[in-house]
């Protein structure tokens, strides 16, 4: 059975040049319910795991912290996310947890099954825990990205490739790892900016490098 529900041979062609929209049935599976989540941040490397928490201002990308779990169990970091202003990220699941391992062969193998000529590489499942009220700031990711949605709701703003959103030379200096991933964002920008509202079992993918931001 696929993981993703409604490939068609018009989004097998566009996928990773456009910005596309799926259906999956991942949601539904028992190691995305609290007592699987909270398995996950048990046996993931606590030195890996990223914590962050944030202002309310989408402009104020500098408001974003680091912090530190500290010898927080998996429960006790999943009460944190849940009733907190947080955003956990747990970078390359499918490396240190064999169950994701599992999965992340699973979906890459169906995403070079369904699209005309992908080989993909350097693979990387993460998981984001966060708040609902949590955000994430105006950026750009160099890899090509996919968002799975299994828990609670989203909004993603995902913004085209191109000035005022992203000039050719800094979109450079990303790629070259020369400066940050997170840069100034203009609200005004929204208006030239596909949304997408997520709920468990939506999944949106976008064209490579564009800059996007999450509430």
């Amino acid at each position: 059975m696929s993981v993703i529900t409604d490939w068609t041979p018009e989004k097998a062609r566009a996928f990773g040049a456009d910005n596309l929209a799926f259906e999956h049935g991942l949601h539904e599976r028992p190691m995305f319910d609290d007592e699987g989540l909270a398995r996950l941040l048990d046996l993931y490397p606590r030195d890996q795991l990223g914590v962050f928490t944030m202002g309310e201002d989408p402009k104020a990308w500098t408001t974003w912290r680091k912090g530190a779990a500290g010898n927080l169990t998996g429960d006790q970091l999943l009460d944190a996310a849940q009733s907190g202003r947080i955003w956990l990220n747990l970078r390359h699941t499918n490396d240190y947890v064999p169950e994701y391992a599992a999965l992340g062969d699973e979906i890459f193998a169906e995403k070079e099954a369904q699209v005309p000529g992908l080989r993909t590489f350097k693979r990387d499942l993460g998981m984001l825990i966060s708040s609902a009220n949590a955000q994430v700031f105006y950026h750009l990711d160099v890899p090509l990205v996919s968002l799975w949605q299994l828990r609670g709701q989203k909004r993603v703003w995902v913004y085209p490739v191109a000035d005022p959103y992203v000039g050719e030379l800094d979109l450079e200096k990303i790629v070259l790892r020369e400066t940050a991933e997170q840069f100034a964002f203009d609200p005004e920008w929204d208006k030239g900016a596909a949304v997408y509202d997520l709920t468990p079992g939506k999944m949106v993918t976008w064209r490579q490098n564009a800059p996007h931001r999450i509430e």
